[in-house]
């Protein structure tokens, strides 16, 4: 994004706009959580720092976790929207907008003094673009003379596609001049539980259904990051902070400091890293400062138990160091309830039993099961492999929860059953819930809690570093040798 003409001490009224989301179902819901605008806290904040004024529309809606389903949609943070077409060709999905549509951002601009100057709206996933578009022809309806900028991940993936809504000017990449700052508590909701935060950015790895490791590497100033919790909590009551780096743990010293300095600081707040921690990079003296530095949760990433997509990821570890990261926290008398144990899921030619094989390592750990619809992102290695399927079909349809690889009905609606099955909250609810599926399913579940049960003995005892030669031989003995 230009930014020179932004520096050039003319004050502008610049208004940022956070569209709603897609629901498919409730799982997809509920990983909404903490999607909280932080870019745009920051961008605020370096603008108001050149002298312009700014104001936040944020149409997300939270809250969710501890409200149910009807009660979202009485309160109208949650509408029924069109159908979407799923992976199955003429299949198409109910689905819902979680957030506000254009009536709230109506009634923002109704008491907005006179015209503003620009208005950025931003959208992260592809599949939302739709609703990121429908906010700005919004805006270009009713502001005609008014600068629209478009950006964030969509922008940056597809500039061409987020050209078509009418906007003056397209952001790709990130803007380092705002993305290295801590952002202000203005626009902090005073009455949410969490907030997030950010210590670095970016990732060495270039995993391949992510587009993290394609972005600048940067760390944060352990004092200012201290400094944005002590005041956020001081001035919203928020106590429960959540790490929005997509690998925190590439960055091992500075995260080890930064724990240091918290338990030194004694806050009255609790810290979640449910973006993940890289499994082979957790040592003993990381696990005593998880405990002293006040953290609460994490997330470990599972990802898969077949040696063939564990390559096709492109990850530097597999499983194996997952489950060796897992027994270390174990041992050290970490309590794993609140945390999650992350996997993908959709592809086509994945196996149920390896599916069900990490649901039960998840929880062996006591770890909450997460298993994230595979996202496809145009021009990764994952998009590549199935450009066939993927690249005539609009954006809408690159929502993982649709299935969008999946082309077979009958297992299309097996998939969406299992979600819910692999995200249970205990292995006594997946045991009861697992009687309603077919004998052939039910066969798969049982392999896989002898798999893992199989897999972490094998993990544990081998000597062996973790390597794609030593899941492939792990898992040919899974198979009795075959």
């Amino acid at each position: 994004m230009p930014v020179d003409d932004l520096k050039n001490g003319v004050a502008r009224r610049i208004v940022l706009v956070n569209p709603p989301v897609v629901a498919v179902d409730r799982v997809q819901l509920d990983y909404y959580a903490d999607a909280q605008p932080y870019g745009l806290f920051q961008l605020a904040d370096w603008l108001e720092s050149l002298g312009h004024e700014t104001a936040l529309v944020d149409l997300m809606a939270y809250g969710k976790h501890s409200r149910g389903w009807d009660d979202l949609l009485s309160t109208g943070e949650l509408t029924p929207i069109a159908p979407l077409e799923s992976g199955v060709a003429g299949l198409k999905l109910d689905a819902w907008r979680y957030g506000y549509g254009l009536k709230r951002l109506a009634a923002f601009f109704d008491a907005y003094p006179g015209e503003p100057d620009e208005v950025w709206v931003s959208c992260s996933m592809l599949f939302n673009a739709y609703l990121a578009h429908e906010a700005s022809s919004y805006i270009k309806r009713r502001y005609p003379k008014t600068r629209l900028r478009m950006g964030g991940g969509y922008a940056s993936l597809s500039p061409e596609h987020a050209q078509q809504n009418g906007a003056d000017e397209v952001s790709t990449g990130r803007l380092l001049d705002a993305d290295r700052r801590q952002p202000g508590t203005q626009h902090l909701q005073r009455d949410q539980h969490f907030t997030l935060f950010r210590l670095t950015c970016g990732c060495p790895n270039h995993c391949a259904f992510c587009i993290n490791g394609r972005q600048p590497l940067h760390r944060f100033s352990i004092d200012d990051v201290l400094n944005y919790i002590e005041r956020a909590h001081r001035e919203t009551g928020i106590r429960h902070f959540n790490n929005w780096d997509p690998n925190v743990l590439r960055f091992k010293p500075h995260l080890k400091r930064f724990l240091q300095r918290m338990a030194e600081r004694d806050l009255d707040v609790s810290l979640r890293f449910d973006m993940g921690f890289e499994p082979d990079l957790i040592d003993d003296e990381l696990i005593t400062l998880l405990k002293q530095g006040g953290v609460e949760a994490f997330t470990i990433p599972l990802e898969s138990t077949d040696p063939l997509f564990a390559e096709f990821f492109e990850k530097p570890y597999t499983i194996v160091s997952s489950i060796r990261a897992l027994e270390k926290l174990k041992t050290a008398g970490v309590d794993l309830s609140a945390s999650h144990g992350s996997s993908i899921i959709g592809y086509p030619e994945e196996k149920l039993r390896d599916l069900f094989t990490l649901y039960h390592v998840a929880r062996h750990y006591r770890l909450i099961s997460t298993p994230f619809p595979i996202v496809v992102l145009p021009h990764s290695p994952v998009f590549e492999r199935y450009r066939r399927i993927m690249e005539p079909r609009p954006f809408r349809r690159y929502n993982g929860h649709l299935f969008p690889l999946i082309d077979d009905k009958q297992r299309l609606g097996l998939y969406r059953r299992l979600i819910l099955l692999l995200t249970a909250s205990s292995l006594d609810v997946s045991d009861r819930l697992i009687e309603r599926f077919p004998d052939a399913v039910q066969a798969d579940y049982a392999a896989g809690k002898t798999r893992a049960e199989g897999l972490i003995e094998q993990a544990l005892s081998r000597p062996q570093a973790d390597s794609l030669d030593l899941l492939d031989a792990i898992y040919r003995d899974l198979d009795g040798g075959r």
